[in-house]
């Protein structure tokens, strides 16, 4: 069936263009072959990674090859791209895939750092009114769209 809509999807897109999955993985052909121009970032953080897909954090982990430099941050419920099935923990679960792929780890020149997964769960800059009115939505798109968003615990305001 998968396979089914692979077929469909290939006939329906015009002849050598790319979608984003298809950029991504040229870029990292291109990355495994000539290298990084320029030099490696130690660290990098990014901001809404729920408008990402999964394969643009091997782009960016190819990038920044420090096992402690990469941070995401987001909130899968505010999604704004259009299809996404980004989870936070289908990163996590690529991530740990790709630091047992990490040649320094394979060659046991150093252990591999498992990702972690944290919740900031005290919002700071909205009242206790606009925190529980969003809660209420998420709760909705969480009942009618079942494992659409991460499951977390409800935000609590200080305002």
């Amino acid at each position: 069936r998968i396979y089914t809509l692979f077929e469909a999807y290939q006939k329906l897109r015009p002849s050598a263009s790319y979608d984003n999955a298809d950029r991504v993985h040229a870029l990292l052909s291109a990355i495994e072959e000539h290298g990084v121009p320029g030099t490696y970032l130690d660290f990098l953080y990014v901001d809404e990674a729920q408008d990402n897909l999964i394969i643009d954090a091997a782009l960016l982990k190819s990038l920044c090859p420090n096992p402690h430099g990469l941070f995401f941050a987001g909130d899968t419920a505010q999604t704004i791209s259009v299809g996404s099935a980004f989870r936070f923990n289908e990163l996590k679960a690529f991530l740990y895939r790709l630091e047992r792929e990490d040649a320094n780890v394979k060659r046991k020149s150093r252990r591999p750092v498992d990702p972690r997964f944290f919740q900031l769960a005290t919002n700071y800059r909205s009242h206790s009114g606009i925190v529980n009115a969003a809660a209420l939505l998420v709760r909705l798109i969480d009942s009618y769209f079942q494992h659409s968003i991460d499951s977390l615990t409800p935000e609590v305001s200080l305002v």
